[in-house]
């Protein structure tokens, strides 16, 4: 996919309401993603409400499993947005 960027160019994809999908799709579209984490000309952003996505991971690998230590895994920085007024 690099070979597709321009030299000096970034490509940037948001993911959005992954936390809305079906857990296996979403479990399974993060483990396929994570093979581009180490490109530096690729940025992923997803837009997830992350309390849902911890019950999906957990729907999906069991009760016990820690959802938190498993996003870690992808996620570098966490922007909250504020509920609004």
């Amino acid at each position: 996919m690099s070979s597709l960027i321009p030299d000096n160019e970034r490509l940037v994809i948001f993911i959005d309401e992954l936390d809305r999908c079906r857990p296996t799709y979403a479990v399974k579209l993060h483990e396929r993603v994570q093979h581009f984490f180490d490109n530096e000309k690729i940025t992923f952003v997803f837009s997830v409400n992350l309390l849902e996505l911890r019950n999906t991971i957990k729907k999906f690998y069991g009760a016990n499993f820690d959802g938190d230590r498993y996003l870690d895994r992808f996620f570098d920085v966490i922007i909250p947005i504020p509920d609004p007024d």
